[in-house]
């Protein structure tokens, strides 16, 4: 069978490693339809109005919330970390920007799936919250103020993360590729409040 594409499209085998902590921010709780959002507002219903949560009712919402902000993908009926190809496209499209190229990267690159997060530890949800290292709670200031409110998400320490990504080679060849991502990777960083998390470092990109 022919080439279609004449050799104009590659696919390329990249591998990064994390330099600071990553943290997963999944946004699917803004939709008030989510089954976590419709379970994190009824544990919330079950405080009384000026009281705090009582111990269970905190163990339980603060469970839901890094549950429902983990990114999972399913695999052979099991849910597995992973980070989506639209965030790593993201990601790569910053870096092209440092170097003024991010419409090429937007039009020639195009990560080929939602790959696996590769980490040390579970990689089933409930037993990354048993298992304790992963909990992040932070207290972030609302924008345009208001009051504080606790959140929880999980956080990798170390990481690793292994993808492929096809590239139009009218656009850019894989040398200005990898500067891409070297970029996204010292200047971006691939993770919920970045560039303070998710900095890494490129281990290779190869064909």
């Amino acid at each position: 069978m022919s080439d279609v594409t004449d050799g104009r499209i590659v696919t390329l085998h990249c591998h990064i490693r994390g330099l600071v902590p990553a943290v997963m921010s999944n946004g699917q709780m803004a939709d008030p339809t989510n089954f976590y959002a419709q379970q994190a507002l009824e544990v919330r219903s079950e405080k009384k109005r000026g009281k705090a949560f009582t111990q269970e009712q905190a163990d339980r919402y603060y469970k839901i919330l890094f549950i429902g902000q983990l990114y999972l993908r399913d695999r052979d009926g099991m849910a597995d970390p992973c980070w989506p190809a639209e965030n790593v496209e993201a990601v790569i499209k910053s870096g092209a920007k440092k170097s003024r190229s991010g419409s090429d990267a937007q039009l020639g690159v195009t990560v080929t799936d939602d790959f696996p997060l590769i980490y040390d530890g579970p990689r089933q949800a409930d037993k990354m919250w048993e298992d304790g290292r992963f909990k992040f709670f932070s207290m972030p200031m609302p924008k345009g103020g208001g009051a504080r409110t606790v959140n929880c998400r999980a956080k990798f320490m170390p990481w690793e993360f292994k993808f492929d990504a096809m590239l139009d080679t009218r656009l850019a060849d894989i040398e200005q590729f990898r500067r891409w991502l070297d970029d996204a990777g010292w200047q971006v960083g691939l993770s919920a409040w970045h560039p303070k998390f998710g900095r890494f470092e490129v281990v290779s990109v190869s064909e």
